[in-house]
């Protein structure tokens, strides 16, 4: 039998749709309707002797003459339906592949040890599409690639925040560099009077620089604060609007379905993230090329389609939901 509300093929025996809760009922009618007014009731017949007008009625009235009403299928949620369409797509099944080719290929080319998070991902991904294809929409994988997005997040802010460490400890040493000179040394063994701070001095004097490089070495210091600051700025800045927005939609789309409403967040900023990603993947994926690296440039092209397809069903499904007139939304707080 087909649902009449989200297509979904399922049981006759089921009493209704194990996807969306609407009721069963035969045939394949679009909307539901209100059954023609019932035809006025026959007149009772004649009563036997010893039986009232009443008692023939009832034995005689069929149970249809009374007003019978179709069941009115509740509204279903539209996030729910198209995320279950989402999951059984055919290009949904292409990123499966896709991004489990690109960890197989990852792990043999043995790039910066063992992605455990893109396998994890893919794990994930395939078992949304199972659940879909058996026509149950499970929220849990779609919270577990949530999930796997968050951790890749962290990752990010904890390298940008050690980066910025790093920065200010390079601007502390350009000042200790710059105090490290002969002539800084001689200053301030004639200012004290005591023999043996003046000895202390002169056996650390060793560790002492000429002045231009001491100078040198104290710019250097700055250049590298500077440099190491900007890049932890950027990889931050680039982190909560790329992957963070991923990690918001994917939220916002299992909290939809969990809680029934409708919110669906920056579908808009996630599609044109992909295909940034999907753009530098390319790049990549020609660098390897050209120095003969074959197997990243495989893992970086798999890369490229699964993000460009990544876009298009993000456009596909999950662009300008919105909820029926009568579906009951639960509050959002």
């Amino acid at each position: 039998m087909r649902c009449d509300f989200c297509a979904s093929e399922f049981d006759d025996s089921l009493a209704q749709c194990p996807v969306c809760g609407a009721p069963a009922k035969p045939g394949n009618v679009s909307e539901p309707v209100i059954n023609a007014a019932a035809p006025a009731a026959p007149a009772a017949p004649a009563a036997p002797a010893g039986q009232s007008y009443a008692s023939v009625y009832e034995q005689n009235a069929p149970e249809a003459q009374a007003p019978q009403f179709a069941p009115v299928a509740p509204a279903v949620n539209p996030v729910l339906v198209q995320t279950h369409f989402l999951l059984r797509d055919k290009l949904y099944l292409a990123i499966c592949i896709l991004f489990t080719a690109s960890c197989i290929f990852s792990v043999a080319g043995e790039i910066s040890g063992f992605p455990l998070l893109t396998v994890l991902a893919s794990i994930f991904l395939w078992i949304g599409f199972s659940k879909g294809r058996n026509e149950v929409l499970d929220p849990k994988p779609i919270h577990w690639v949530g999930g796997v997005v968050f951790a890749n997040k962290v990752i990010f802010y904890v390298v940008a925040v050690i980066m910025a460490v790093c920065g200010v400890l390079f601007a502390a040493m350009s000042n200790v560099f710059k105090s490290m000179t002969s002539g800084d040394f001689n200053d301030i063994i004639e200012k004290t009077d005591d023999p043996d701070v003046q000895e202390a001095i002169r056996a650390f004097e060793r560790f002492s620089l000429d002045a231009e490089l001491s100078q040198f070495m104290g710019y250097l210091g700055w250049i590298l604060f500077a440099i190491f600051v900007i890049t932890a700025i950027l990889i931050f800045v680039i982190t909560h609007f790329s992957i963070g927005n991923f990690h918001k939609l994917i939220k916002s789309d299992y909290e939809s379905i969990v809680f029934n409403r409708v919110e669906i967040k920056k579908q808009r900023a996630t599609f044109a993230w992909l295909i940034v990603f999907a753009v530098f993947a390319g790049i990549s994926m020609l660098s390897n090329l050209s120095n003969g690296n074959f197997i990243m440039a495989c893992a970086s092209g798999c890369n490229t389609a699964g993000l460009i397809i990544s876009a298009i069903l993000v456009k596909k499904y999950l662009y300008d939901i919105q909820p029926a007139p009568d579906f009951q939304q639960m509050p959002i707080y």
